[in-house]
């Protein structure tokens, strides 16, 4: 069955495609019970589709959502690789699955620290005097060097190939294939990194038919950003019969947008409206996505999709119209219903608690312009979950009337947990200045919070101790 690609200009027409896609009337018999995955480039898009197809997602037309009986598990793209090597392995599809790639900086540290590693000692250059600095500067250049083999990984097959036949001749390359290696071993020969499922899919049909018999006839993938192209290439190979379905939703910034990509078309240096300038500044990752998928060529173009849907006199009606029309020269667009230009609002705010507090206060205002406005009807989307919840229940219930309750969404399975967020927060701190900043981004941490029981009025009076304090950064005399 081909592998389809299908492009947006709508988050909610990509929620729209979705639930039609998996709602249990579209079911095979056969696998009525079988678990959807879907998998998500990120927790924004992740945590509102969630909400989204469960209250609003048009099932054939109809606005009912898909309730609870949505049997689907949102997988982050990144987790595609360690999800499908635990299948390779024999575990079943329900249980817990481990990257091996988890302790990628601690490989890297233990190789960079290691005086009779040859590999080892080519990054000498880089990894500053332990001896004088405590080894923190090592440890911080581990983490980076272990991010961009990740990167490395996920994104570029050539280059992972040519590093694990050591066929590199950098001392980056060289690295991997001592780790790649020694986890190999570890393993049994199991898939490592995301380049071994890649392969082993592309190469084995065995191996495919492994995954899809999990699946219930089809694997779909949602992104409002990039994907990694070993992803796009794993998914092509399970495409590869004519009975599973592999289908992609992508957003794209406009209409047409995918198609001129396809036949290299550009937007005219000439055009000056504002909704071009926005999409030269911002469109960029949509560019370098659809190019990944053009280059790939498994990728059939399935169509677009668009609501005919009037825009609101508003400054976000305008800037919405004015990216749809781009092309438009000297249109000007209605804001009669937003005199005060409301509609959209930026907040630079020097803390995650101060964020909070402007935005309760932004909320109460809507709700009091608009009497038909409700708490159910507002989505709050965060970049970071874990922390986020916890102050946004204690400051929007607490801070006085009216109280505003929150109900947190599909915070489970977003790929960090409390003590994992401690634990990196602590090596960062110790990796870098140590500075207060960093010292109350650890304290509004939700592991700390409960385990001391403080609550924001604490959390704004150790803020208040720090910005009085004569000292900005550091551990001591010593370290600074």
């Amino acid at each position: 069955m081909p592998t389809n690609s299908h492009h947006v200009t709508r988050m909610t027409e990509m929620g729209d495609l979705l639930a039609n896609l998996i709602s249990g009337s579209k079911r095979p018999a056969d696998k009525i019970f079988c678990k959807e995955i879907i998998l998500v480039d990120g927790k924004a898009l992740s945590n509102w589709l969630s909400s989204y197809l469960v209250r609003e997602a048009k099932i054939d037309g109809q606005p009912d959502g898909l309730g609870v009986h949505a049997h689907a598990d949102l997988m982050n793209t990144h987790r595609f690789a360690p999800w499908a090597a635990a299948l390779l392995r024999g575990e079943e599809p329900g249980s817990s699955f481990q990257d091996p790639l988890e302790s990628l900086e601690l490989r890297v540290h233990a190789i960079l620290s290691d005086p009779k590693s040859k590999t080892g000692q080519a990054f000498k250059d880089v990894v500053g005097q332990p001896e004088l600095d405590g080894g923190m500067v090592r440890w911080e250049v581990s983490q980076r060097i272990a991010a961009r083999l990740r990167e490395l990984t996920l994104d570029d097959p050539e280059w992972t190939q040519q590093a694990q036949q050591g066929a590199k001749s950098d001392r980056l390359g060289a690295l991997w294939k001592k780790i790649h290696t020694a986890i190999s071993k570890e393993n049994g020969g199991q898939p490592v990194s995301a380049f071994d499922i890649m392969d082993r899919l592309e190469k084995n049909e065995a191996d495919r038919q492994r995954i899809r018999s999990q699946l219930p006839g089809r694997i779909t993938v949602l992104a409002s950003g990039d994907i990694p192209r070993t992803l796009l290439r794993s998914l092509a190979a399970l495409g590869q019969t004519h009975n599973f379905e592999v289908k992609g939703i992508f957003l794209q910034p406009t209409l047409g947008y995918y198609l001129d990509i396809q036949e290299g078309k550009e937007l005219p240096k000439e055009l000056d409206t504002p909704g071009a300038d926005f999409i030269r500044q911002t469109a960029k990752h949509f560019h370098s996505q659809f190019k990944k998928l053009v280059d790939a060529g498994a990728w059939n173009f399935g169509g677009e999709e668009s609501e005919d849907k009037a825009f609101p006199a508003t400054l976000l009606g305008s800037l919405q119209q004015s990216i749809e029309h781009f092309d438009r020269k000297g249109a000007s667009f209605d804001t009669s219903e937003d005199p005060q230009s409301s509609t959209v609002a930026i907040h630079r705010c020097h803390s995650v608690i101060r964020e909070i507090e402007v935005l309760r206060d932004e909320l109460i205002k809507a709700m009091q312009a608009d009497k038909n406005l409700n708490p159910r009807d507002i989505l709050i989307l965060s970049p970071d979950p874990e922390t986020y919840a916890s102050l946004l229940q204690g400051i929007f219930r607490d801070r006085g009337e009216p109280r505003i309750y929150v109900t947190n969404v599909a915070l489970e399975g977003t790929g960090k947990s409390a003590l994992t967020s401690l634990a990196e927060a602590l090596l960062s701190i110790a990796a870098g200045r140590c500075t207060a900043q960093e010292v109350i981004d650890l304290i509004e941490l939700k592991v700390i919070l409960d385990r001391y029981r403080w609550d924001a009025e604490d959390v704004a009076t150790i803020k208040k101790w720090f910005k009085t304090a004569p000292f900005f950064w550091g551990v001591d005399a010593a370290h600074r």
